[in-house]
Formats: structure tokens, C-alpha cells, sequence
């Protein structure tokens, strides 16, 4: 085989001919991706996307030119029979051939890696995230095999290397892109779109392009390559029947009985399959709350996405990614998720009015951008927003957070890390017919002033919101699934924490926001500094039993957001200036937690460290941690705004990691176990 091999790269290399073939596949995907229109640099974000869609299109005409000539030429010349003589199975043979023509498909994509570190160097953010683009090259590596093996298929048909070229190319189409076409076709029964896509090429291609190695993926390309080279291989045999497996696929039942093994296999992956996904941030990883909702549904869910048009490259990258994430939920139910992208200029069906109109009318927010067109400077309406329709109900989904605010590539970012728990909140409000229950405890100090105006009015829209004295209510409602605790200023009693106690024993669940200290950046308004000490809430005994310890510290971070500070000027006209104040962290949240999940920086305020203390049955998950460069101070402690005079010594700030937010889970044991 190996023979064989060489001598298929010999002779491709031996004329200008496979040298000239990689020059012009490389020539067209360099001028596509950085000279013609629409191409990397306009898109305004690090991105590798470009190629990876360009690329299989690109590949279509260079495979079969490539594998033309591999048997094609041996039957023109008459040194197939020659090849016969030689102590080679069959397979040998054809596998040699294939080897022989795949390595010089992946030595003209090799050299298209330098795009990675092109645009790596030319990005002025994070860059491209480097896993997602492994998955891509892997998905391509692939890709090439494919075509590989349908191009050795068609050059064993004929002596005619141009008639080998066109079934080749003709086929490699057909699969690529067929299914994928015959899928789109109006008047399909539901559901059946999706597993037609399935059988292309394309479907498996842009799964795992995205940075996502699924089995089932890998299974479908393997099967297609064994395929095609086992009707190369039979092609070959002439009829000659020989023992084993040559003879078997010699015969009908032979090819019968492989089909339902490729059938089974493929079968068999998509039931028992696994998954890695490579991208930076798992942003192709449901949750599992989301994926026990997507199994749940008893009805279909129909998702119209109105981010259809010329948009610029923040709202473009936005759009994919949606794309992306909705394909992913289909991937997890295709028989219930429906989903279509939809112009908000466009007509709604039998009627004369916008969908632009009816989104306004339902509360969308539209962003009024202005596009850049060939006939010159226009405005562009656009909404980003999905609209979910489930059964007689439907929900908006509001798909960019900053739309009242600045229009940036944070705000784009923030959007696509917010993706899955928009669309999870819309259809799981949606599918329920009863508001989950969400107390707000009041009784000790907790704000209710103009500080909580914001998460009370955000908690109402879905939740059954309500304040809860702990002081004068005698026990927790039943109706209660949440309890907050948010900053209390005042020591709790026994009784109070009896009932904490109980609320959580009987399943439920305890969000505390706790302030540890006495320390207010509002008593630095009148004096430039204040004393930090302890609250005495009287909660340490009940949490330390639950497996964590909130310190009477302050948590001083290099890492850390502005606070404003006179720097001059006089009492009726002071200047002004944003400094850095180590007393206000900045977090950055645990990567491999759900709750943190694609979450930015988290502000702090005077924040306390958190101890966790070893419990049967408990499961502690950090949630928040401070940088590398982080210190803890004792309290009693003398906070002044004269400390922002001097820089901060960088090597008091040598902790690292200290726990500041912890999520507690397992059976938890009352406090008030075995008392009287």
C-alpha cells in the first residue's frame, strides 16, 4: 500500500501540473478571504468563518482534480494489469491511491493555517478563539476525506480522466449540497426537513466546523469514505470473486448487507454518542436544565429570528450566532424545534403590515443603524429580537441587552453570552403554567427603598414575586421555591434563623447577598474615611453548618473598577478624576460552572472572603474568586481615600484565588437538629 502511495505523490509532483493546483486553490482562498468583497477584514471581528464556509466550495474543484487521473490514467495506459501483478490485494491498491491523493489535499490546506495567525495578529481583542478553530481544521480534514474518496470512486469508472473529473465533481456537489436543498423544500411534514439535512455532507460539515467533534459526525464521514472506496475497490475486482470479504462485496446480498451495517452503525451513534465541545467559552454545551426542557416539550416550538439584512459586522456575528445556538436546540430536539430567520421589512403572510410594525406593537426595541450600500449612505430599522411561539402562546426574545444603551462589541459579546439563558427563560415561561414563587425577606435591615426598585420590577415580569417579613411571618409559605437575602444591616434572632433553617430543609432554595461589615461607600461622601467593622448578623453558626464561613475581611484586588475622586479644582468648581480603588474587585467567574456560564467581569464593593468547610453530602462549587494579585485585610480596618494618592505595593498582592461568592449543594443538616 505504502508502495503505491509513493507512487501517487511521485507522480503528481513530477509536472507542474499538482504544484500549479495547489498555487490556484491557495491564490483563490487568499484573494476571497482578503481582497473581494464581503471578505475577512470587513467583517469588523476576528473571525475564521469566512474560510471555512469558502473553503468546501473551493475544495469541490480541486479534489477531483487531483484523483482524475488516479485509476483513470492506469486504464488509458494500460498499467492497471501491470498494477494487478504486483503482490497487492484490492484493497491495497485502492487504499494506497486514496492515501496517496488525501496527503496532497491536506499539504494545500496546511499552508492555510497562516490565515489563523493573520488574523490572530491583526485583532485587536481576544482574537480567534483557537479551539472553535481546531474544530473547524479538524471538520475540513474531513471534509477533504470525503471528496478524496469519492473522487478515487469516480476515476475507477472510467479511462477518461475529464469524465472522471465531472462525475466527481458532480457527486461531491449533489452530497454536499443536495440534501441540504431537497430539505428546504416547502410542503415537507414536520420534522422531516431535519433528518433529510442529515444525510448531507453539509449538515455533519457545519456541526463539527463550528468546534464541536460529535460521534455521530465522525461515524457519518467515516462510513461515506468506506463506502465510496469499497465501490472503488469492487469496481476494480472486475468480477473476479475471491475469498473473504473481496467476495462478499462481489455480490448483491454482499452490498445489501454492507448498507445495513453503514445503516446500523450510523444508527447506533445517533442514539449512544458523545461530544467535545473545543470553543473557548463551551458556548455549544447546553445546560442541563435547558436540555431536561427541550425533552419535555409536549407541543412544537416555532422561533422567527428578525436579524435578516445588511447589518454591520457586530450584528452579522450576532446573527450567526444565533443561527448557531438554534441549530444546536434542533440538534437536541429536532422534531419539536422549528425555526426561521425573518426581514422585519417583509410582509407578515395575508396581511398588509410589517413585521417591523407588529414588533413594536409587542414592545421590541428597534435600533435605528446606518449600512453602508453601494447606492450610498441609508438608514436601517433593525430589531434584534426573536419572537417564540409555543402551542396558542408566544414571547419575546429580546437577543441584544444593550439596544437601549451604546451599540459595541462588548454589548454584542454580552448578548451572545447571554444567549442560552434568553431563550431558556422565554421558553420556559412559556411551557409553565405556573410562576415560579421568589420571596424578597425584609425584617432585618434589607433595602427596599429606591436600591431594590430595579430587581423587584425585573422579578415581577416573571416570577411570583413578594416581599416576606421574616420577623412577623410565622413560617415560610410553601409557595416560596427562592428566598432572598439581600444586604441586611440587622442581627437575626433564633427564631428567624429557625425558619431560614427549616425553608432550606424542606428543599428550598437560599440566595444570600450578605455584607459582612459595616462599610458604605456613601459615609466616605462626608469624611474621607470610615471604619470597617463587623455587622454581627448572627448567621456564622447557621452557614458554617451548611459548609461556609463569611470572614470579617476585605478583599483588596489589583484587579479592581474606578471609583471618582476630587483631584483639584476649588469647592464650587472641583475636578474630578476615575481612579482605581483596590476596595472595589473586579471577579472574574469560575469558567467551568454552570451559573458563571460565558459571564464577564463582576463588581465588588467592601466584599468579604468566604471560607468553605469540609460537609458530609455537601458540594461546594466556587463562584466568584479574586485575581492573582489580591490581598485580605483584618477588620476592625481605617478605609481612606488618601490611600488612592500613592500606588498600590504590588507585592502586598501576592494571594490568588480567594473565594468571595460559593454555591452549597447536597443534603444539607438542620442546625437545629436533635435540640429540644
Amino acid at each position: 500500500m505504502w508502495s503505491i502511495c509513493k507512487k501517487e505523490l511521485r507522480q503528481f509532483f513530477s509536472s507542474l501540473t499538482g504544484y500549479i493546483a495547489i498555487i490556484v486553490f491557495l491564490l483563490v482562498n487568499g484573494l476571497a478571504l482578503f481582497v473581494f468583497e464581503n471578505n475577512i477584514l470587513d467583517f469588523g471581528y476576528a473571525t475564521l468563518d469566512r474560510f471555512f464556509q469558502l473553503a468546501p466550495w473551493i475544495l469541490l474543484l480541486l479534489i477531483p482534480a487531483i484523483t482524475m487521473r488516479s485509476f483513470a490514467e492506469e486504464f488509458k495506459t494500460g498499467t492497471f494489469e501491470l498494477l494487478q501483478t504486483r503482490p497487492l490485494t484490492g484493497w491495497q491498491i485502492t487504499n494506497g491511491k486514496y492515501l496517496g491523493s488525501l496527503i496532497v489535499v491536506i499539504i494545500a490546506l496546511l499552508p492555510t493555517i497562516v490565515y489563523y495567525f493573520s488574523i490572530q495578529a491583526l485583532s485587536s481583542n481576544e482574537g480567534i478563539d483557537t479551539g472553535a478553530t481546531i474544530g473547524s481544521y479538524i471538520g475540513l480534514f474531513l471534509l477533504a476525506g470525503v471528496f478524496t474518496a469519492i473522487g478515487i470512486c469516480s476515476s475507477s469508472f472510467t479511462s477518461n480522466a475529464v469524465v472522471a473529473f465531472i462525475i466527481s465533481l458532480i457527486a461531491c456537489a449533489l452530497l454536499y449540497y443536495g440534501f441540504d436543498a431537497i430539505s428546504k423544500l416547502p410542503g415537507l411534514p414536520a420534522g422531516t426537513d431535519y433528518y433529510i439535512g442529515m444525510l448531507g455532507i453539509d449538515f455533519h460539515y457545519r456541526s463539527i466546523s463550528r468546534g464541536v467533534i460529535d460521534t455521530r459526525d465522525v461515524i457519518y464521514f467515516l462510513s461515506i469514505i468506506f463506502l465510496f472506496l469499497a465501490i472503488a475497490n469492487r469496481n476494480l475486482s472486475n468480477g473476479n470473486t475471491k475469498a473473504g470479504a473481496q467476495k462478499i462485496l462481489t455480490s448483491k446480498f454482499g452490498w445489501l448487507v454492507l448498507l445495513v451495517v453503514l445503516a446500523g452503525v450510523n444508527f447506533l451513534a445517533a442514539i449512544l454518542h458523545s461530544r467535545a465541545d473545543l470553543t473557548k467559552e463551551k458556548r455549544y454545551t447546553l445546560s442541563g436544565a435547558t436540555k431536561d426542557l427541550l425533552a419535555n416539550l409536549d407541543g412544537d416550538v416555532q422561533i422567527d429570528v428578525f436579524l435578516k439584512g445588511e447589518f454591520p459586522a457586530g450584528f452579522r456575528k450576532l446573527a450567526n450566532s444565533t443561527d448557531e445556538f438554534l441549530q444546536l436546540l434542533k440538534d437536541n430536539n429536532s422534531s419539536r424545534i422549528h425555526y426561521q430567520f425573518i426581514s422585519p421589512q417583509d410582509m407578515m403572510p395575508g396581511t398588509n403590515v410589517l413585521y417591523g410594525d407588529s414588533l413594536t406593537a409587542m414592545g421590541a426595541v428597534p435600533i435605528n443603524l446606518t449600512v453602508q450600500k453601494k447606492e450610498g449612505q441609508s438608514s436601517n430599522i433593525i430589531f434584534p429580537v426573536a419572537v417564540i411561539h409555543y402551542k396558542d402562546k408566544q414571547s419575546l426574545v429580546n437577543l441584544y441587552p444593550g439596544a437601549s444603551g451604546k451599540i459595541s462589541q462588548e454589548e454584542t459579546n454580552s448578548a451572545e453570552a447571554l444567549m442560552e439563558y434568553q431563550f431558556a427563560k422565554t421558553l420556559d415561561k412559556l411551557t409553565k403554567d405556573k410562576k415560579p414563587g421568589v420571596g424578597y425577606a425584609v425584617g432585618n435591615g434589607e433595602p427596599t427603598d429606591g436600591r431594590a426598585y430595579d430587581l423587584v420590577q425585573t422579578l415581577r415580569q416573571d416570577y411570583d414575586f413578594g416581599m416576606l417579613n421574616l420577623r412577623t411571618q410565622p413560617v415560610i409559605p410553601p409557595g416560596v421555591d427562592v428566598l432572598l437575602i439581600v444586604k441586611p444591616t440587622e442581627q437575626f434572632s433564633e427564631d428567624e434563623k429557625l425558619k431560614l433553617d427549616q425553608f432550606v430543609m424542606k428543599g428550598g432554595k437560599l440566595f444570600c447577598f450578605i455584607d459582612n461589615l459595616i462599610a458604605e461607600q456613601d459615609s466616605l461622601s462626608f469624611k474621607p474615611q470610615t471604619i470597617a467593622f463587623d455587622r454581627n448578623l448572627n448567621l456564622t453558626d447557621l452557614l458554617f453548618r451548611y459548609g461556609a464561613r463569611i470572614n470579617t475581611d476585605l478583599v483588596m484586588d489589583l484587579q479592581c473598577d474606578l471609583i471618582p475622586l476630587v483631584v483639584g479644582g476649588t469647592m464650587e468648581n472641583p475636578q474630578f478624576d476615575f481612579l482605581h480603588w483596590n476596595y472595589f474587585p473586579l471577579f472574574s467567574p469560575s469558567s467551568n460552572q454552570l451559573l458563571n456560564k460565558n459571564l464577564g467581569y463582576v463588581a465588588g464593593r467592601f466584599v468579604n472572603s468566604i471560607d468553605t468547610i469540609q460537609v458530609a453530602g455537601i458540594k461546594k462549587s466556587i463562584l466568584l474568586a479574586s485575581s492573582p494579585n489580591s490581598r485580605t485585610i483584618s477588620t476592625p480596618a481605617l478605609i481612606s481615600l488618601n490611600e488612592n494618592k500613592n500606588v498600590p505595593e504590588d507585592a502586598q498582592f501576592k494571594q490568588h484565588d480567594i473565594p468571595v461568592a460559593v454555591l452549597l449543594q447536597g443534603q444539607f443538616t438542620s442546625l437545629y437538629k436533635n435540640r429540644a
